[in-house]
């Protein structure tokens, strides 16, 4: 069970929790929904697994979060790298040579600076300087190309009314943080989350928490599936629980704000059934489980068994009826197929 869980901060910065300082397979380490999936995936594979390095060009998912849910960071924390620059040329007055000496040998003239716009170039002294400049501030620099979408798709958020209504009516990029106590093990895992939107109180959706996810297709069936596979059900259910853990304000409904990747930047918005959201709870949970025991034991599963000298140490490869479907194997080769068509010499 949830225990201990509390709210960190309101309003919190697009980078909370992405990587936190602590070491994966530690008891110490905060996991989130997201790590608990990867873990599933592969137990061996999430704990060996580096952290990421701190990639200088922001994400289109980060940028619009930025943008949506806390602008008020925008200033703080990230700069938008200009488009152009004004590069500084040496030209003679006379024959408008270009040089680096002071004075033009063929005219004898001082030469003039003159400036020129150029589109930006990371190779550029004025560029790499402006560039340096930020990074020791510790700001963030996001291309103007990125920030360009971001705020074509911002503009499609903001035309939605429904999604508008949620949006004013909530507190945003909620940072989290719990306890869950495994009974089996004794083990307290710590827990961390960030909620997208948590309606206040009194408000039309206080009812719901929402979450802001980028997808490459909206439509119902394709998202449906993407989803399930993904374990947003699993997510949802996690931030769920954690919240009402933390404010004691249970909440039933999930909702989703969902935005294409590319224009037009078209915006979905989906609600979780109440069994996928209790599919999703006995999945998040069975997860935890197994990671308490792997953390108890610290052995940390790979795909293949580890039985030295035994022939079972190799996994089997099975011969499955899928893969004999339809005509059997000639059935996904085209060659076996045009072959038998082909008269034979007499």
């Amino acid at each position: 069970m949830m225990t201990k869980a509390q709210t960190v901060s309101v309003q919190s910065p697009p980078r909370t929790y992405d990587v936190p300082h602590e070491s994966r397979g530690q008891l110490d380490y905060p996991v989130d929904a997201w790590d608990l999936l990867a873990f599933g995936r592969s137990p061996f594979r999430w704990v060996h697994t580096p952290p990421p390095e701190d990639n200088d060009r922001p994400t289109f998912l980060e940028v619009l979060r930025l943008l949506h849910l806390v602008p008020e960071h925008l200033d703080k924390l990230y700069v938008l790298r200009p488009k152009s620059y004004q590069a500084v040329r040496h030209t003679c007055p006379k024959c408008q040579s270009v040089g680096p000496g002071r004075v033009c040998k063929a005219c004898n003239m001082a030469r003039k600076n003159v400036f020129e716009e150029r589109p930006w170039s990371n190779t550029a002294k004025f560029c790499a300087d402006w560039t340096e400049k930020h990074i020791k501030h510790l700001q963030r620099i996001v291309p103007h190309d990125l920030f360009e979408r971001a705020r074509a798709a911002l503009d499609s958020l903001d035309n939605d009314a429904e999604v508008q209504a949620l949006h004013q009516s909530a507190n945003r990029h909620v940072a989290l943080r719990g306890l869950w106590h495994d009974e089996p093990t004794g083990l307290d895992i710590p827990l961390r989350g960030v909620v997208s939107y948590a309606p206040a109180e009194g408000e039309t959706r206080d009812d719901s928490l929402a979450s802001l996810h980028v997808t490459r297709d909206v439509s119902p069936t394709q998202w449906a599936g993407y989803a399930h596979a993904r374990g947003h059900h699993a997510v949802a259910a996690f931030l769920q629980d954690l919240h009402g853990a933390a404010t004691g304000d249970p909440r039933p409904h999930h909702l989703w704000v969902l935005v294409e990747q590319d224009e037009p930047f078209v915006v979905g918005r989906r609600r979780a059934s109440p069994e996928l959201l209790n599919a999703g709870r006995s999945l998040y949970q069975d997860l935890l489980g197994a990671y308490a025991r792997c953390l108890a034991t610290q052995s940390w599963p790979a795909f293949d068994p580890n039985l030295p000298g035994s022939i079972d140490s190799w996994s089997a490869f099975h011969l499955e009826p899928w893969m004999t479907q339809g005509d059997g194997h000639s059935g996904r080769f085209f060659g076996v197929e045009a072959a038998h068509t082909l008269p034979l010499a007499a």
